[in-house]
């Protein structure tokens, strides 16, 4: 089944069938639930829509999270994907909790804060997450962020002093940008990559090859093909 084709059928069904009974209900609060819920209203569906959003803030984009919203250039408001009032007059309602469960044969969903949403049609667009790290629960890590959320990029950018040294696991796009930002805030950067090379899923090895020597440049220590086995919270 192709993907694609399946979400045309659904937003052909749906936009020109004005059905009032129905109720979408999209779990996820990134680019792709508000690009959906949008697309439902500029094609003429008027009945309910709700968004779940996992975190407590409205849809907003994520790739300035590991570059300008980092230095400080890129303002939070200015994440967001829609403003606020938008939802208000578009008639889509967000509800800032979690999907714990889901009844598909009652087409329920059970939420974290103990509601209960019924729905007629569900689209799931929660993305992804970030690889969880082989810490130790005994520890204390403190010192050790994620990026994938906007609460992330907080704890990553609170990490931003000069002098400090930071470990960066992933040689990918997001990794590097946000390298090159620690490198650029005088912190002694380090990259480490499980693949061979880095920008291995995303870009040839001529252009991973330059990349890697304008970091050299830069101060920026890259490791390559080796994969973090375990971090300790201590200095030993």
């Amino acid at each position: 089944m192709n993907l694609n084709t399946t979400l045309i059928d659904f937003f052909e069904e749906l936009s020109y069938k004005t059905v009032m009974t129905e109720k979408i209900v999209i779990i996820g609060g990134g680019q792709a639930s508000i690009s959906c819920a949008s697309h439902l209203r500029n094609n003429g569906f008027d009945a309910e829509i709700f968004i779940i959003c996992e975190e407590n803030f409205y849809p907003y984009q994520r790739p300035p999270l590991s570059k300008k919203f980092l230095t400080g250039n890129f303002l939070e408001e200015r994440l967001l994907l829609k403003k606020t009032d938008y939802y208000k007059t578009s008639n889509i309602q967000v509800i800032f909790s979690v999907a714990e469960e889901i009844d598909r044969e009652k087409k329920e969903i059970y939420l974290q804060s103990g509601e209960k949403i019924v729905y007629t049609k569900l689209v799931i667009a929660t993305g992804s997450r970030a690889k969880k790290a082989p810490l130790s629960a005994a520890d204390d890590f403190s010192n050790v962020a994620y990026l994938r959320s906007l609460n992330d990029a907080k704890s990553v950018k609170n990490f931003l002093q000069p002098g400090k040294r930071i470990l960066i696991v992933g040689g990918g796009y997001l990794g590097l940008e946000v390298a090159s930002v620690c490198s650029l805030s005088g912190m002694d950067t380090i990259v480490v990559e499980g693949a061979d090379r880095i920008l291995k899923r995303v870009a040839g090895e001529p252009t991973a090859t330059y990349v890697k020597q304008i970091f050299s440049i830069k101060g920026v220590k890259i490791i390559e093909n080796e994969i973090v086995k375990k971090i300790n919270s201590s200095d030993n």
